[in-house]
């Protein structure tokens, strides 16, 4: 049984297992997660699909919708400080409907040639020598040693969009929802350079499967929210 599963079981039975509380929901949660580290009942996370998201894009997807900044990632304390137990489990299950509810409108594909592979890399070049001995600069480390080959563009039913980037080895999905597609399409221009930008839209998309395992990447803020 995955997160999804287990929430889906308590939210149909409130008052038998969290009693409404956003406090208690969490602490059943983090003690299925114990127990089965505990018994080692980890699953194999290995996945190609994209839905369900991982449950580290409801985190990103609350932080979203809250109109101040909490100052926290993690999807309780923000609904916690904004909200406070008993409302916060009310928009929690609200959330989590919008959540589950996301759908693929648009799918595009870009693959990268010579010149934006270059261009990747001298941005990169540069972000490293600028933030060196900054807390991001072992995360720029880490992109060094990448080779992308591609990118994707999955626009959602809400309007907000997802960016994915294929490498040798995985699909690195961005931790972020993007306001719209081209907020997505602007931020990988950055990254690659908008010149011969050469998209391929994959059309009768409702699943997308991708050809290598897919996993959540680092984390990035669309600042214009």
């Amino acid at each position: 049984m995955d997160n999804y599963e287990l929430i889906d079981m308590m939210l149909s039975k409130p008052w038998l297992l969290t009693g409404e509380s956003l406090t208690a929901l969490r602490f059943f949660l983090n003690g299925y997660s114990y127990c089965k580290l505990e018994y080692k009942l980890i699953e194999d996370e290995t996945k190609y699909e994209l839905f369900p998201l991982p449950w580290k894009f409801f985190g990103i997807y609350v932080r979203d919708q809250i109109p101040v900044d909490c100052g926290e990632r993690e999807w309780y304390y923000q609904m916690m400080t904004y909200y406070g137990d008993k409302e916060g489990y009310r928009m929690f299950c609200h959330f989590y409907q919008e959540f589950r509810s996301l759908k693929i409108t648009s799918v595009r594909r870009m693959p990268l040639n010579e010149d934006q592979m270059i261009f990747y890399r001298e941005a990169l070049d540069r972000k490293m020598e600028d933030s060196y001995g900054e807390p991001e600069y072992e995360q720029l480390v880490h992109a060094n040693k990448l080779f992308p080959m591609s990118v994707y563009l999955i626009a959602l039913s809400d309007g907000s969009c997802l960016v994915a980037v294929e490498d040798t080895e995985f699909v690195r999905l961005k931790l972020c929802f993007f306001k719209n597609e081209q907020r997505a399409e602007k931020y990988v221009y950055s990254q690659f350079c908008s010149l011969d930008a050469n998209w391929f839209e994959i059309t009768g998309v409702s699943e997308l499967r991708f050809p290598k395992p897919l996993i959540s990447d680092m984390y990035y803020s669309d600042m214009e929210r």
